[in-house]
C-alpha cells in the first residue's frame, strides 16, 4: 500500500530534556500517532517510520486504514506547516522484518 499522509509539524522548547528544543511530528488522520526528532531530517524520518508501523498495524489486525486527508484542507496555527508523508507498507516490512517480528 502506497500514500501520502499529511503531517503537521512545529518546532517546541517547552521541553527541558531537549533544552535546545524538539520538531513534533502529528499526524490527523491516525489517532495517537505522533513522534518528534531534534532535526527536521530526524523528525521527518521518524514521522516516516511511525506512520509505516501505524498503518502495518492496522492492516495486520484488520482494522479500516483511515484515508488520508487532502492537504489543502489541514488547518495550521501559525507555528506550524504541513508536509506529506509516504507509507509504504510493502516497502517498509522488507526494511523491517526483524523489528516487525517483535509485534506479531
Amino acid at each position: 500500500m502506497k500514500q501520502l499522509y499529511p503531517a503537521k509539524i512545529r518546532f517546541d522548547r517547552t521541553d527541558n530534556a531537549y533544552p535546545n528544543g524538539v520538531y513534533l511530528v502529528e499526524f490527523l488522520d491516525i489517532e495517537i500517532c505522533h513522534t518528534f526528532g531534534t532535526t527536521l531530517i530526524e523528525a521527518y524520518e521518524n514521522g516516516e517510520d511511525v506512520l509505516n508501523l501505524m498503518i502495518y498495524g492496522l492492516i495486520k489486525s484488520n482494522q479500516g486504514v483511515p484515508k488520508p486527508s487532502q492537504l489543502q484542507e489541514v488547518d495550521c496555527k501559525e507555528d506550524e506547516f504541513v508536509t506529506l508523508i509516504k507509507v509504504d507498507t510493502r516497502q517498509y516490512v522488507r526494511r523491517n522484518r526483524k523489528k516487525l517480528k517483535k509485534y506479531r
